[in-house]
C-alpha cells in the first residue's frame, strides 16, 4: 500500500467493509500555526485515535510511547484489527497523522496510509463531514510486537556522540535547535544534541502537505552530505516531544528512505537531564 492516498481515493473507497479511518487530530499544536475550529468536524465514519491520553505509556514524560499491549487493548476497544486498511488524518493538513501512523507500523501494521491535505483538504473540496466519531465495534485483541529498530533511546544517543553509528536529525526550528530562543516546556534547557543536524521539518511541507517527493530526496541527502558527524545513512528523527520528529520519518519514507528511527524522548527527555551534553551553537558543548 502507498503510504499515503488522496482525498479522492477516500471519497471513493469510503464505505469500504475493511477500511478504518482514524481521526489523529491534537489539541495541542506547537510548531506551527494552528487551524482553530468553531466546532468539532470530522471525516465520516472516523474513528478517535487519541495520541495525548489514551496511546501514552503510564510513565512520566510528554505522551511517551505506548507499550504492546496498551496499543493491543485500544485497538481492539477502536475495532481495529492488522487486517483492516487504515487511513490516518488529522485537523492540521499533517502534523500528528504521521505520529499515529508511526505508531501502527512499529507494531506491525502494514496497511496503513496517511490522507494527503488532511481535514482542511476535505474541507477545501466541500466533501460531506460530522461532528459526531464513529461508534467502534470492539475486536479481541492482536498479540502485538514492537519494532525495536523503529525506536532509539536515550541512552544509544548519548553513545552515538562518540560512537557516530548515526545521524540525529533534529526537526525543531533553527532557533530552537541554536539555543536562542527559550523552550516551550517549563525546565527544559535550550541547545540541542551535540553532533545531531537541524532540519526544521516546516521545511518539508508544502502548506499543509509534504513537499514533492522530489525536494523531499533532496533536502535529506543535502542533510547526509552536509554532516560530519556520521558516515552512516541511518537517520534518528528528534523534537520537542516525538511529535513532528514523525513527520520528518514520514518525509523521509515517502522520498524513499528506509533506515529511520525514532528518538521519541526528543529534546523535552533530553534538555530536562542535566546530566546530558548539550550544544548551543555546532561547535559549543556544555
Amino acid at each position: 500500500m502507498e503510504h499515503s492516498v488522496s482525498t479522492q481515493w477516500l471519497a471513493e473507497n469510503i464505505s469500504l467493509p475493511n477500511l478504518k479511518i482514524l481521526d489523529a487530530s491534537m489539541e495541542k499544536v506547537i510548531g506551527i500555526d494552528p487551524i482553530v475550529y468553531d466546532r468539532p468536524l470530522h471525516i465520516p465514519n472516523s474513528i478517535k485515535m487519541d495520541l495525548e491520553h489514551d496511546f501514552v505509556a503510564d510513565v512520566e514524560g510528554v505522551h511517551p510511547y505506548p507499550d504492546a499491549s496498551k496499543v493491543s487493548s485500544l485497538l481492539a476497544a477502536m475495532g481495529v484489527k492488522s487486517t483492516d486498511t487504515i487511513i490516518i488524518y488529522d485537523n492540521q493538513g499533517l502534523y500528528s497523522a504521521p505520529r499515529a501512523w508511526w505508531i501502527l507500523r512499529s507494531f506491525g501494521f502494514k496497511q496503513v496510509a496517511i490522507l494527503r491535505g488532511g481535514l482542511p483538504r476535505w474541507i477545501e473540496e466541500s466533501r460531506e463531514t460530522t461532528s459526531i466519531i464513529a461508534q467502534s465495534v470492539t475486536t479481541s485483541p492482536e498479540a502485538l510486537a514492537l519494532n525495536s529498530t523503529l525506536l532509539t533511546k536515550a541512552d544509544e544517543i548519548h553513545k552515538n556522540i562518540k560512537n557516530r553509528e548515526f545521524l540525529v536529525v533534529d526537526v525543531r526550528g533553527e532557533q530552537r535547535f541554536l539555543g536562542k530562543v527559550q523552550e516551550p516546556r517549563p525546565g527544559v534547557r535550550s541547545g540541542h544534541i551535540p553532533g545531531s543536524s537541524n532540519l526544521p521539518f516546516s521545511k518539508l511541507l508544502d502548506g499543509r502537505q509534504l513537499k514533492s517527493i522530489q525536494i523531499l530526496q533532496r533536502e535529506f541527502k543535502q542533510v547526509l552530505n552536509n554532516s560530519k558527524h556520521s558516515q552512516s545513512t541511518k537517520l534518528v528523527f528528534s523534537c520537542g516531544s516525538g511529535v513532528t520528529a514523525c513527520i520528518a520519518a514520514f518525509a523521509a519514507t515517502t522520498a524513499g528512505l528506509t533506515d529511520l528511527s525514532l528518538y521519541d524522548g526528543s529534546w523535552s527527555e533530553w534538555g530536562s537531564d542535566e546530566s546530558l551534553p548539550i550544544e548551543t551553537s555546532v561547535n559549543e558543548s556544555k
